[in-house]
């Protein structure tokens, strides 16, 4: 067997949700592309889909999840062992430093370097515990490059400690052709929240304050008074939901909002096909935060404009004022006029929306994500 160049291990994958989990999937993807060769191990988290790793074109190992830490990374180590053996990896990819716990015991046992990929969330979390905080930065200071998904987790990596000259930032990108339009199916999402002659405005995330669905209802008794026929879709599922329903209430917005639930991958692009903006007002709530936000890459794919917070990754992931409007998170009143400049200007509305798949087509893509980061790791592969 061929030795394989990169040998990645990550705590989530798909087709488990979520950002890091696309992130580990989408780069493997585009360095198989690439005719590179790379091998995923994986936990089992979520459903598992039995087909799923074998339709990869890549190969994908599972690793048990056990609920007792000890038995939890003993197998981690274990399973990896056994692959790295057999791969003869060139690099070790932990998709995060929770997952290059492990990771760098087995480089230290194999004599390999190791890369670490950093997302933000996990490194504020880190910053509660002095011992998480102590093992995180001995597994940046080991590994050979530690990759941030924005320069705002660029800077919380400074800030907690890593060497700036250790950090690659690779933002992230999404593809075009998996957000591709199929009018039968946005007819059926549209026929089936009844949003036929509607405005329709949508938040497609998990249900949580960070992402700011909260704000956006605050927002929607102002705008209906000058666009009546609005409606807000909230695509997801999450602690939060109780609370938003209840804030649905008290401002008497049960005819305005719909609570789609969650959307499975086939028919997100659908719901985003079924709006003229998207919208995410996304803050920091404690030590979650937005460390990037692919989610408006792929409106952006699907020729939608964006508002999202000015805060955290988000920055990087729109382009203000060409792909969409950054806001106050918190300002209601900032959110409202964003909202209403982008509904009130067809001209403006589709030009960010052109803009914004122009840029998904040209720079944010996950073949350029991978090319960014191998590039940075040229000297080793």
């Amino acid at each position: 067997m061929k030795d394989f160049q990169i040998l990645l291990f990550t705590n989530e994958f798909k087709p488990v949700g979520g950002g890091v989990a696309t992130y580990c999937y989408e780069i493997a993807n585009a360095i198989s592309d690439m005719q590179l060769s790379i091998a995923v191990v994986a936990t089992e988290k979520g459903s598992r889909d039995p087909f799923f790793d074998k339709a990869q074109s890549f190969p994908v190992h599972r690793v048990k999840e056990y609920s007792n830490p000890l038995f939890r990374h003993t197998a981690r180590l274990f399973v990896l062992s056994r692959w790295v053996k057999k791969y003869q990896p060139n690099i070790l990819w932990a998709a995060d430093w929770r997952s290059g716990i492990v990771v760098a015991l087995v480089a230290l046992m194999f004599n390999l370097p190791y890369v670490v990929m950093t997302h933000g969330t996990e490194l504020l979390i880190a910053n509660k515990s002095r011992l998480k905080k102590l093992i995180a930065n001995k597994i940046y200071g080991k590994a050979t490059r530690v990759f941030s998904n924005s320069y705002f987790t660029k800077q919380l990596l400074v800030d907690f400690g890593v060497s700036e000259s250790k950090i690659t930032v690779t933002l992230l990108g999404t593809s075009i052709k998996e957000w591709e339009s199929d009018p039968s199916q946005v007819k059926e999402i549209v026929k089936r929240h009844k949003l036929q002659n509607k405005r329709v405005i949508l938040t497609l995330a998990r249900l949580t304050p960070r992402k700011g669905q909260d704000v956006v209802l605050k927002v929607l008794p102002e705008v209906l008074k000058k666009i009546p026929n609005i409606v807000y879709v909230i695509a997801g599922r999450g602690a939060d939901e109780q609370r938003l329903r209840q804030l649905v209430a008290d401002l008497a917005l049960e005819d305005v909002v719909v609570f789609a639930g969650f959307v499975d991958d086939a028919e997100k692009s659908a719901y985003y096909h079924a709006c003229e903006v998207y919208i995410m007002p996304n803050r920091q709530d404690e030590e979650r935060v937005e460390g990037f936000g692919i989610t408006f890459l792929e409106a952006g794919a699907c020729g939608k404009p964006v508002i999202a917070g000015r805060h955290g990754g988000a920055i990087d992931a729109v382009l203000e004022g060409k792909t969409g409007i950054l806001v106050d998170p918190l300002d209601v009143t900032e959110v409202s006029a964003a909202l209403l400049k982008i509904l009130g200007d067809p001209i403006l509305a589709n030009q960010l929306g052109e803009n914004a798949r122009y840029y998904v087509e040209t720079e944010a893509n996950w073949h350029n994500v991978a090319k960014r980061s191998l590039q940075a790791l040229k000297d080793i592969l």
